[in-house]
């Protein structure tokens, strides 16, 4: 998802109760980093963390007063947050509540994994984090609250494109990285992003495991690149219109949706809000997430797994029909190779 915001005068806000303006945890941060990036001292390593502590615990806070009592499913923050559409700065500010609730657990994820020990790669990462978190607070306090008749200046900022060269830099450090001094000499900004790539070949491998197709190929035995990401598309479109069923962690339609997201990253790769990338990454556990106990299948035994997460499919060979013919009606002579049985990534739970 982009967001488009409209231009707006520079107009410096001077109201002295806008929250947005007055976030005195970020200027500290900031002052420090500075301080120690320039003054390598034990005293500024130790003020720098307090200060990012300090802006953690606010910033969740700040959340935590504007979220109140509301809660979500997981299945309704995806279908929120994985949009791959562009949308307006007033559609964003609407489901305002949604995206601050991702980034306050993100913020929570952060505050509990701390150490000092890391505070030098911290010096380095935390700016990406707080230029997302000031970016929903301004959002939050012009187009949501209108708490403020004025625009509120953004201290902060990153560029949101990757360009050719970024990747570049990205792909040499992943390549070298046993040769790096310690991680803070990781350009951050370049090399976390990819992990956006990664989260689609994970989904692209469990949505054709759950089917238990290896490839699809033409007549000749060359693979359909096409047909790649074909399985999540399927799913949801097929769903409940056959004999089969499968349960799964989350919607079909909301996987699918995520699939898509980070499809559109592989194609147009650009700098993900934080705390988005790092939804993505909770969302993968949630539908890899072992079966705690096992599940009877159709030959009588119980089987559990900790390669996949808990897809249940009753009526397997009327699913493999279907999906056989789904994929020749997208390109005739298409032939799909199956995984054996005991290779599935789902519960056959019947034939």
């Amino acid at each position: 998802m982009k967001i488009v915001f409209k231009k707006c005068p520079k107009i410096y806000q001077t109201d002295p109760t806008t929250v947005s303006m007055k976030i005195k945890t970020l200027d500290k941060i900031l002052n420090y980093a500075n301080k120690y990036r320039t003054v390598q001292s034990s005293y500024y390593k130790r003020a720098f963390y307090k200060a990012y502590i300090d802006f953690l615990d606010w910033a969740i806070s700040y959340f935590q007063s504007e979220i109140g009592t509301k809660t979500y499913t997981t299945d309704k923050l995806v279908s929120v947050i994985f949009n791959p559409r562009q949308v307006s700065s007033n559609q964003f500010a609407r489901q305002l509540v949604q995206y601050m609730y991702v980034a306050k657990m993100y913020l929570e994820k952060l505050r509990s994994i701390a150490d000092f020990k890391n505070a030098d790669n911290y010096v380095e990462s935390f700016w990406m984090v707080a230029a997302d978190v000031e970016e929903l607070i301004i959002v939050n306090e012009e187009l949501r609250k209108k708490s403020t008749p004025y625009h509120i200046s953004s201290r902060l900022g990153v560029r949101d494109n990757l360009s050719a060269y970024d990747l570049k830099q990205a792909i040499n450090q992943m390549t070298y990285l046993p040769e790096a001094h310690s991680v803070k000499e990781l350009d951050f900004r370049n090399v976390q992003p990819c992990a956006v790539v990664i989260i689609r070949q994970a989904l692209e491998l469990i949505g054709r495991n759950v089917l238990g197709s290896s490839s699809i190929c033409d007549s000749t035995g060359v693979v359909i690149k096409q047909m790649t990401q074909i399985s999540w598309s399927f799913l949801k479109e097929r769903f409940g219109k056959s004999t089969w069923t499968l349960s799964s962690p989350l919607q079909l339609s909301n996987i699918d949706k995520l699939n898509k997201w980070a499809n559109a990253h592989v194609h147009n790769p650009w700098i993900q809000k934080t705390y988005i990338r790092a939804f993505g990454l909770e969302i993968l556990w949630e539908i890899m997430k072992p079966v705690p106990s096992g599940v009877k299948c159709f030959d009588g035994k119980c089987h559990a797994s900790t390669q996949f997460g808990d897809f249940r499919i009753d009526k397997y060979n009327s699913l493999k029909a279907d999906f056989l013919q789904y994929v020749q009606n997208k390109k005739s002579g298409a032939i799909v190779n199956w995984l054996d049985i005991s290779q599935v990534g789902a519960y056959v739970v019947s034939l």
